[in-house]
């Protein structure tokens, strides 16, 4: 005759931790911890300041814009064309974090434009949060733009920059227009999107 295996713990979990026998069997069961919910702790396209991880946060994800490089300065003898800065570097970052703990973020400005005639953009900063960064693109000049940035460490991901936030975040500054005899526009700044697992 078939034995009765009697449930020793039944109802809902929010994250289950089960035990189970040789046979395949589920013995025991009880709520499980680390399958808390993550919930944003920080927005921002500015500044630098710290957040706070309570106690009971374990991990944490970010999303980062690096901030965009300068234009390039045109020149009107003879007419030219200053490049367009570089896009400062994207990514998803995930991660470790050990609560109570206090997090620092910095967002990276943009590059400032090159100057009138032929001046080369500066280059956008890098964007921090905890041990994750995004940097900065390059600035465009007259012959060339410049370089995106990179943000190394990110997850491969098929969300793209433009996906969480308009398309100004991290965006490199266009350059001067030929026979204008003006100077690049500055890069847009950067900005930080981050969660902790509290709950």
């Amino acid at each position: 005759m078939p034995r009765i295996i009697k449930p020793l713990s039944k109802g809902d979990f929010t994250s289950a931790t089960i035990s189970v026998d040789s046979q395949g069997r589920v013995i025991s069961a009880s709520s499980g911890s680390g399958a808390s919910n993550f919930e944003y702790v920080l927005w921002t396209n500015s500044g630098s300041s710290n957040v706070s991880a309570p106690s009971n946060v374990t991990k944490v994800q970010a999303f980062l814009w690096g901030g965009g490089g300068g234009g390039g300065g045109g020149d009107n003898n003879p007419p030219e064309s200053g490049q367009s800065g570089g896009a400062g570097g994207f990514g998803y970052f995930t991660g470790s974090l050990s609560g109570p703990a206090t997090v620092p973020y910095s967002v990276g400005g943009g590059g400032s434009g090159g100057g009138h005639p032929n001046g080369t953009g500066n280059s956008g900063n890098a964007t921090n949060f905890h041990n994750f960064t995004a940097n900065g693109g390059g600035g465009g000049s007259r012959n060339s733009g410049g370089s995106s940035g990179s943000a190394p460490g990110s997850k491969s991901i098929t969300a793209n920059r433009q996906s969480f936030w308009n398309n100004e975040q991290g965006k490199g500054g266009p350059g001067a227009p030929g026979a204008s005899g003006s100077s690049g526009s500055s890069g847009s700044s950067g900005a930080v999107i981050a969660l902790f697992n509290e709950g």
